[in-house]
């Protein structure tokens, strides 16, 4: 396309969003190239002048279409092997104008544009976020789900996620407030289960240091299944699925209590000390070992709420409420930078005589 008046033509179709599917990658082309066509650069001043003056509307939600931006961008910064020609083409032709054209057009254009590619680009093409123990990682999709990761986990999701694909991979525990698409279901594949929904809220736990994987439904409804298997989960219920034996439980449980640590917060209400010292290992980032030859101790239930306090005050906090104590023991060595890691080992109170 040669003609300035048919080029101003085309931007215009493209700003009132009647362009056909050719028009717009003509137009993609032509974005590229703006900073060498002086005409091109003309027309799309102009444009920006005459969008200026333009009221506009003041309540408008571009959360999605940031969302994806912010997606393409993590894709940019990841240096993969493989291209996505089309997302990657267009990302960088709109870096280069976004002070010239309509910023919000732009994002519009970027999400339209991949939305309609074909799904992910083979089995490999995940990104992978990783939280490491003693760490919490809230990411927002593409779509605006919003997920939170505690420590030690990993979450991986397609490299091109669009509203047709929208699947996440879980290993470890996370949280999942999701957008709600009810034609396009949202899928968490996490060990052995499928988790199905629309849009809702809610927690699952598969470590694998754990043997099941836990699924905890704060709002809506959840659907969840595994070969032979298929459950729909009500508000306030935990389903668990245990790997050992291929038993599968349902009960109703205190979400709070469960779901409190993406606010980072952990509540321990009636739990064994086993379940205690793992869950605070993985907190804080320690190795945590309990000695106790008769087993008693493993039994002891323990209730409270940790929020701002350290490991030494939370431990403190046990040898007050049971009989026990507790030591350090160094594992290892930095050669480098000379530090020390730590190992607590909790043991019963040694009887005097």
């Amino acid at each position: 396309m040669g003609k300035t008046s048919d080029i101003s033509g085309l931007i215009e179709k493209y700003i009132k969003g009647e362009c056909t599917k050719e028009e717009l990658e003509e137009v993609f082309l032509i974005l590229e190239n703006s900073n060498r066509d002086l005409n091109v650069r003309r027309i799309l001043f102009e444009k920006w002048e005459g969008q200026n003056k333009i009221v506009v509307e003041e309540n408008v939600d571009l959360t999605d279409e940031l969302n994806h931006i912010h997606h393409l961008i993590n894709l940019e910064e990841g240096h993969w092997k493989k291209e996505v020609r089309g997302i990657r083409k267009l990302y960088k032709s709109f870096v280069k104008i976004a002070s010239i054209l309509f910023i919000p057009l732009l994002i519009a254009g970027i999400w339209y544009y991949s939305s309609t590619q074909s799904p992910y680009l083979g089995t490999d093409a995940w990104i992978t976020v990783n939280s490491p123990l003693g760490s919490r990682i809230k990411t927002t999709l593409p779509d605006s789900t919003t997920v939170w990761q505690n420590g030690g986990s990993t979450i991986q999701y397609p490299r091109d996620y669009t509203r047709r694909n929208r699947q996440v991979k879980l290993t470890g525990e996370a949280y999942f407030e999701v957008t709600s698409d009810k034609l396009y279901p949202f899928y968490v594949l996490s060990g052995d289960l499928n988790v199905k929904v629309t849009g809702t809220k809610f927690n699952v736990s598969s470590y694998q240091d754990d043997n099941y994987t836990s699924v905890v439904l704060a709002e809506g409804k959840v659907f969840i299944e595994k070969t032979g298997l298929s459950y729909e989960l009500d508000p306030g219920n935990e389903f668990c699925f245990f790997n050992d034996s291929g038993r599968s439980t349902v009960k109703q449980v205190d979400v709070e209590k469960l779901t409190s640590w993406k606010d980072g917060r952990l509540i321990f209400r009636n739990d064994l000390l086993s379940d205690v010292a793992k869950r605070l290992s993985r907190w804080f980032n320690v190795e945590i070992e309990l000695r106790d030859a008769t087993g008693a101790l493993l039994n002891h239930p323990f209730t409270m709420t940790i929020e701002y306090e350290t490991l030494p005050q939370v431990l403190n906090y046990l040898t007050q409420a049971a009989p026990l104590e507790y030591t350090m023991e160094t594992i290892k060595r930095d050669g480098v930078n000379n530090l020390s890691r730590y190992k607590y080992i909790i043991t019963p109170v040694k009887q005097t005589k």
